[in-house]
């Protein structure tokens, strides 16, 4: 049995008592019972009672309706009227006042058991779904997300001050007015409007995600990327009711990637342009990208080359690299190789050696530590190298077979190349005399 806390508003004291009696029996507390409305809106400000039983017809300045709906203004307690006249005209005032039950007098107990327990019951649902309200209404203000709900015509009734700030319109303006006015799109590229997601929504009954390049645009006139989801809600008959659109600003996002986009079609640009080979490992050495130069010097193409270990390539850093590799996974950039330049051997397509020259760079990434290896084919160089040495061993080989002394000076008169017949005549050793002036050289003979 409930123990709800009621107060009787009645002006005949007789019926007053029997119903305070009735009410006792059936296990209610009665905070009191008053004769006018003027008395009882006195004291339910300190009783804070559950439910009022109003009598319509009361003596005084207020009748039952009157003081029922400023009790139910002021502090939302539900009333049950009381009245021997059922009459259109009561009737029809009574229900503005939205009255939780009707008593017609005389009633027996079972009905006043029955009624206040039904406006018991309707009054704890009400309060159940007006808290559950507040906190659906104070969960979606404060969540990160532009929310605007709408009902089953698309018209709005709520937004959060997300909604507020990307529309530009307050949501007591907004209230009611069809989404789209509020939400207007268009098409970053075309520029063009596009279809309204709610209604979409109501039609499909179903969630419906917005394409890319969505822009909102606001009742200022101001531009904002989005992206955004529109939900139907719908009931337990399957009916729709509305719908839920969400919907968040990525202005900076898209921004930050154009820079992005632009850097990496910079770096791509300078990557493949450059003369020299460059090849990017991961952090496992294995090669995932490679710039046309390095793949002509090795003649491979870079789908044959992808998540092949370096030293496919260059086998003389399998043995370079881990040998100078941290013990530390921090990354690459403590390998005593970085920065330097190696002259070490390729391999070409087919198996063939051929001298390179590599310097390693490291980079760290959000997507992980990666290496850098730029090449230069050296074989024209070391092959004209080869030929100047080949080409000065022959003149030495001239120079020391030919009897006739010969020595070569500077444009300062130093010493600086002699054969072996300068040595034999003179007894001077090149290496020691080696850029000392010839004609000093000469007098110290004298």
């Amino acid at each position: 049995m409930s123990e709800a806390r009621i107060v009787v508003v009645e002006d005949e004291s007789i019926v007053a008592m029997e119903i305070e009696d009735r009410l006792y029996s059936l296990g209610y507390q009665v905070l009191g019972t008053y004769a006018s409305g003027e008395e009882a809106l006195k004291q339910i400000d300190k009783l804070q009672p559950d439910l009022i039983l109003m009598d319509i017809m009361l003596h005084g300045e207020l009748d039952g309706i009157e003081t029922a709906e400023k009790i139910r203004n002021q502090y939302n307690i539900p009333s049950v009227y009381l009245t021997a006249n059922s009459d259109e005209n009561t009737l029809q005032r009574a229900k503005i006042t939205e009255p939780y039950g009707y008593l017609l007098k005389p009633f027996e107990e079972r009905e006043l058991h029955t009624t206040v327990e039904m406006a018991l019951y309707k009054s704890k649902m009400e309060r159940k779904l007006i808290e559950h309200k507040k906190w659906l209404s104070t969960t979606l203000k404060s969540i990160g997300d532009a929310i605007i709900a709408t009902d089953k015509n698309g018209r709005i009734k709520f937004m959060n001050s997300v909604a507020e700030k990307l529309t530009g319109w307050k949501e007591e303006d907004a209230i009611g007015l069809d989404s789209s006015r509020v939400f207007q799109i268009v098409n970053e590229l075309t520029k063009e409007a596009m279809e309204n997601p709610v209604q979409k929504a109501l039609s499909k009954r179903e969630t419906i995600a917005l394409a890319n390049h969505t822009v909102l645009i606001s009742r200022n006139g101001a531009k904002r990327s989005i992206e955004d989801s529109a939900a139907p809600i719908i009931n337990d008959k399957g009916d729709v009711l509305g719908v839920v659109l969400d919907f968040r600003d990525v202005s900076e996002r898209k921004k930050n990637e154009k820079i992005l986009h632009n850097s990496e079609m910079k770096f791509k640009s300078i990557f493949q342009a450059s003369n020299d080979g460059i090849i990017i490992t991961d952090a496992s050495e294995k090669i995932n990208s490679c710039n046309e130069a390095a793949l002509k010097i090795f003649g491979y193409t870079e789908e044959e080359l992808l998540d092949k270990p370096i030293s496919f390539l260059m086998p003389a850093l399998r043995n370079l690299i881990h040998k100078n590799k941290p013990k530390s996974e921090d990354s690459f950039k403590h390998i005593d190789l970085i920065g330097k330049m190696l002259e070490i051997e390729g391999l070409k397509k087919g198996e063939t050696d051929f001298p390179i020259e590599v310097s390693i760079t490291s980079r760290r990434t959000d997507e992980g530590n990666f290496l850098s290896f730029t090449i230069r084919d050296i074989t024209e160089r070391k092959n004209a190298e080869l030929e100047l040495k080949k080409e000065r061993d022959f003149i030495s080989a001239v120079l020391d077979t030919d009897g006739v002394l010969v020595i070569v000076l500077d444009n300062f008169g130093n010493l600086v190349r002699a054969n072996r017949t300068w040595k034999e005549v003179t007894g001077y050793d090149l290496t020691k005399h080696k850029n000392e002036k010839f004609e000093l050289l000469l007098r110290s003979d004298e």
